[in-house]
């Protein structure tokens, strides 16, 4: 069974919901870094271990929400029409001109780092590949996000034309 054609399926609804769901928990990440950052808590405390898994499990749930909420709106038929190379022009441009600069913050201010990074390290953030080869190269905080949302845009087409196709 495939689903029908874009023209022809009414458009999915957007989930108010959910969007507030992901709100609370992006203010649950920064939240939790904000703490660790500033030292608001004694480390080890109820109170740091209840924001430590609040951003953890605000990280997670996020991060699933959000894959979720763009795969059920996207459809094969959107993509073709788009073209692939402008989908993917699209999603770097989301994605690139923010981490650039966050990389850019850390290496001036050597924020997070112990040794100086190599230069493969220095290659996989300029080409955002370093998701597919180790989280922990990302050289920005939190950068570990961009390289598994951009390991999740490189399959993205493919996953929407095997459910469109096959009814998955």
């Amino acid at each position: 069974m495939s689903y029908p054609a874009a023209a022809e399926r009414p458009a999915t609804p957007r989930l108010p919901g959910l969007d507030l769901l992901r709100g609370l928990l992006a203010v649950a990440v920064a939240a939790y870094h904000l703490s660790v950052w500033f030292d608001v808590f004694r480390t080890g405390s109820a109170l740091n271990m209840a924001m430590a898994k609040a951003g953890n499990f605000g990280v997670s749930t996020f991060f699933m929400l959000s894959g979720f909420l763009i795969f059920r709106l996207q459809t094969w038929e959107d993509i073709r029409r788009e073209g692939l190379g402008r989908f993917y022009l699209k999603r770097y441009l989301r994605l690139a001109p923010v981490f650039y600069l966050a990389v850019g913050l850390n290496l001036a201010f050597r924020l997070g780092f112990g040794p100086q990074p190599s230069p493969r390290m220095i290659l996989e953030n300029l080409t955002l590949t370093f998701g597919a080869i180790h989280p922990n190269h990302a050289l920005a905080v939190g950068g570990w996000y961009v390289g598994l949302v951009v390991i999740l845009y490189a399959l993205f087409p493919l996953l929407v034309r095997l459910r469109d196709r096959f009814g998955l």
